[in-house]
C-alpha cells in the first residue's frame, strides 16, 4: 500500500506542477512533523513553490521560529513531548507571532480534535494521509491573504508620526 502511495504522490506531483495559482516564492513555510514520510511528502509538493524550514519537534519549531519567522507553519498534532497543541499554544501567546497562520495536519480525523486545533488558534485543518490537492487548496488562500497583505503595507506603511491627542 505504501508503495502505491509512493507512486500516486509522484504522479501527482507531475501532473500538479502547472497549478494555476500564482505563488510567491518568498513566502515561507515552516512544516513541524516527527514523522520523516510526511515531510518528504510536504517537501516534494511543497519545495518549487515556497521556501520551506524544517522541524521534528514542537521545541525545534520554536526555535526555527525565533530564528526565521515563516509566513506560515504546516503543524502536526501528535508529537513525543511537545505536542501540536501546545507548541501551537506557545506560538500564539508570543505578540509577533500571533499573526503566522497554523494549519493543523493530524490522522485525527474526529470532530473534537477539529475542535480543539481552531480553539488553539489554527487557520485550518488538514486530516492524514494527506492528498496533494487538498494541500494546496488549504495553503493557495492564506498565502494569497499573506501576498494581499504585504501589498497593502507597503502601499500605506504604518505611520511613525504621533498624534498628541491620542497618545496615553
Amino acid at each position: 500500500m505504501l508503495h502505491f502511495y509512493k507512486l500516486w504522490f509522484v504522479y501527482s506531483i507531475n501532473i500538479k506542477n502547472d497549478y494555476p495559482f500564482n505563488m510567491d516564492t518568498d513566502n515561507k513555510i515552516l512544516i513541524v512533523d516527527d514523522e520523516r514520510f510526511y515531510i518528504n511528502v510536504l517537501v516534494e509538493l511543497l519545495k518549487d513553490k515556497y521556501k520551506l524550514y524544517i522541524a521534528k519537534s514542537g521545541k525545534q519549531a520554536l526555535k526555527r521560529i525565533a530564528d526565521n519567522p515563516p509566513d506560515l507553519i504546516l503543524l502536526d498534532i501528535m508529537m513525543p513531548e511537545m505536542d501540536g497543541y501546545q507548541t501551537c499554544f506557545e506560538i500564539k501567546k508570543n505578540p509577533q507571532w500571533t499573526q503566522i497562520p497554523i494549519i493543523f495536519l493530524t490522522g485525527n480525523t474526529d470532530q473534537d480534535s477539529e475542535a480543539k486545533a481552531f480553539d488553539y488558534g489554527a487557520v485550518d485543518f488538514i486530516n492524514k494521509p494527506i492528498t496533494p490537492s487538498t494541500v494546496l487548496a488549504r495553503i493557495t488562500p492564506h498565502s494569497s491573504l499573506l501576498h494581499a497583505r504585504k501589498a497593502l503595507e507597503q502601499q500605506n506603511p504604518p505611520s511613525r508620526i504621533s498624534h498628541p491627542q491620542l497618545a496615553d
